[in-house]
């Protein structure tokens, strides 16, 4: 049982290895888990400016308090830990069909042991210093949050919309009131090849379309579709640049607090 938590359902940290030395460890909180999280997966960008893991041990910690809050779910918080290697592959562009990168399959194998699965919240930082940062003069923070909502298509999922939209509007006025700012603009600044989306107010709808750019999230909700499950996947972008550790602690504590746990609570 789940002592560290003060909760009362069962715990199991599991290790999938594929013999070739890639492996990967997940977590199981309670029987049947229905919502999952996952961290720790644009290797690539969080190896070039840190070297190490900046964003999963205050989701870890933001993630037990208040343990005995959350429904069972799953927890890969460590999803690609070619992390230390000197070029790792960005693991979040490797889920397209056929999967060919061997980490990518391991997560593929280990979210397909659960295919109840109907939610996924992914938590990623943002590191780049030319990405979307917005300073505003009066603000005393100029760090900007910004997230996707990824449904199966564009019209979203009539169960969940307006749970969704309420909670997006909770989630925003929780973090303005702690002084962080809510992007708006293009979310690859950068890249004007790429599919840029448009982010408004901190929020963007992204249908999970295999042609955009091949992410973990989309391809778990069309994963969904064939299991019989309506998916509904979201992605916070935690700023990496300008922002300090207890920021970010007090940013996923404003996330989980403000989203994720009351829209569990209703489902």
């Amino acid at each position: 049982m789940l002592e560290r938590l003060g909760v009362d359902y069962p715990y199991q940290a599991s290790e999938l290895c594929d013999g070739n030395g890639h492996c990967l460890v997940y977590e199981v909180f309670g029987a049947d888990p229905r919502a999952g999280f996952v961290s720790g997966i644009h290797t690539n960008r969080v190896y070039g400016k840190r070297g190490e893991y900046p964003l999963i041990l205050p989701l870890y910690r933001s993630l037990n308090q208040g343990g005995e809050s959350l429904p069972a779910h799953l927890r890969i918080l460590n999803a690609d830990p070619r992390v230390r290697q000197r070029e790792p592959e960005n693991l979040n562009r490797c889920f397209n069909e056929p999967i060919g990168d061997a980490q990518a399959q391991l997560l593929a194998r280990v979210l397909s042991q659960f295919p109840d699965l109907q939610f996924l919240f992914s938590f990623h930082e943002d590191v780049d210093e030319n990405g979307p940062l917005n300073f505003e003069p009066e603000e005393s923070t100029p760090i900007a949050f910004y997230m996707y909502d990824i449904p199966l298509d564009e019209n979203g999922d009539g169960a969940t919309n307006g749970m969704v939209s309420a909670q997006v509007e909770e989630l925003r006025e929780a973090l303005k009131g702690k002084h962080f700012s809510l992007y708006t603009g293009w979310d690859d600044v950068d890249k004007p090849d790429r599919k840029a989306q448009w982010i408004e107010n901190g929020y963007c709808l992204v249908p999970a379309d295999p042609s955009f750019d091949c992410s973990l999230e989309e391809w778990f909700v069309r994963q969904g579709r064939e299991s019989g499950v309506q998916r509904r996947a979201f992605t916070f972008e935690v700023p990496g640049v300008n922002c300090s550790m207890a920021q970010k602690q007090q940013m996923l504590e404003i996330i989980l607090d403000q989203f994720v746990r009351p829209f569990l609570a209703l489902k």
